[in-house]
């Protein structure tokens, strides 16, 4: 019998292709390139030890992140050195990597994370999280994926990198992103002073979501028109835009005469406001961070009125109004009475 030598090829190139299927089915990779623990970091961010370091182009140290809880707020701080700045920072927290926006091949995608800020030029920005926006409580572990864009300057070459916080790869190959997980601890060796119970996120309710704008969080934006006057309803705790999950604890109203915006938050009976933060501005909501939104109060004490006075002119103009309230019908805690001793 004579074999041709176009079947002995053909022979050989199907016992090859499917040894090499055969390799592909095991070896610890998922078909989307995940690495075999990705959904279990073995990296985790022991309270103890907070900060991870900062890395550009995967091998560059240019500073650190770190976290810190109390019982109600997440604090995720960037903090870059010798030289490098922050242009920009991209946070991912949540329940489970799972809920992290992705491609399909499971690459991140820090434009649509639900933390975010630009146009910073800056060493250092801090995240404030309430615990209740992630359904998160004490002793949980949190999924957490920090991306950073950052740039040096040295004379008249500027270099400018990507930067993730040192941690797991989330996939195999190609893309090196990197993400850890993170236990909430709520205690501390030197617990801070004694707050009235009740702190809450609160925002004003618009007309647009934050989800219709693009982030991960909730909130609303309002839209304005020179000569308006008008009021909008306070909620707290409002997660997913629901407002039957939330609490009505005041209103913001506010008059736009074209030059000013001139607007009062004022809260219930039985709610104090400990921070407001207010966005003013021709473009629509640039940020979901109140602590970029370019005007804030915080008062020493819980009250229940702040006005703000800004200059803007804008038509139509946009607006955010961000608060933190707490509930103010209750009592600190005082350290009992020193005992006295006899003489």
């Amino acid at each position: 019998m004579v074999t041709h030598p176009k079947s002995l090829f053909t022979a050989l190139w199907l016992f090859v292709f499917s040894a090499l299927l055969a390799s592909c089915g095991g070896g610890g990779s998922s078909s989307n390139g995940l690495t075999a623990d990705a959904r279990s970091a073995t990296s985790k961010i022991d309270p103890s030890e907070p900060c991870r370091t900062l890395f550009a182009g995967q091998t560059i140290d240019v500073g650190t992140v770190c976290l810190e809880t109390d019982a109600h707020f997440l604090y995720i701080t960037y903090e870059t050195t010798g030289g490098w700045l922050l242009n920009e920072v991209h946070l991912f927290v949540g329940e489970s990597l799972d809920d992290m926006p992705q491609t399909n091949n499971g690459s991140p995608i820090p434009g649509q994370f639900p933390y975010t800020a630009e146009d910073l030029d800056t060493d250092t920005f801090q995240f404030k999280i309430p615990l209740d926006d992630l359904t998160a409580e004490c002793g949980d572990l949190i999924a957490l994926a920090a991306h950073a864009v950052v740039s040096k300057t040295d004379g008249d070459t500027t270099q400018e990198e990507t930067a993730w916080a040192d941690g797991d790869r989330i996939i195999e190959r190609g893309n090196w992103a990197t993400w850890s997980e993170y236990l909430i601890d709520c205690e501390d060796d030197d617990p801070p002073p004694p707050v009235c119970p009740g702190a809450e996120t609160a925002y004003g309710v618009g007309d647009k979501t934050f989800e219709e704008l693009g982030f991960g969080n909730w909130g609303w934006q309002i839209t304005v028109l020179p000569g308006d006057d008008g009021s909008v309803d306070l909620y707290a705790g409002a997660g997913q835009h629901d407002l039957s999950k939330g609490t009505h604890v005041g209103t913001v109203s506010y008059t736009y005469d074209g030059s000013f915006l001139h607007l009062t938050y004022e809260t219930f009976e039985g709610f104090g406001l400990l921070e407001a933060h207010v966005y003013a501005g021709a473009e629509e909501l640039p940020t979901n961070a109140p602590g970029l939104f370019g005007n804030t109060q915080e008062p020493l004490e819980p009250t229940s009125m702040l006005n703000f006075t800004i200059p803007v002119e804008a038509d139509p103009l946009y607006v955010a109004a961000h608060a933190v309230v707490v509930g103010t019908d209750c009592e600190p805690e005082e350290d009992p009475p020193a005992e006295e001793t006899e003489q």
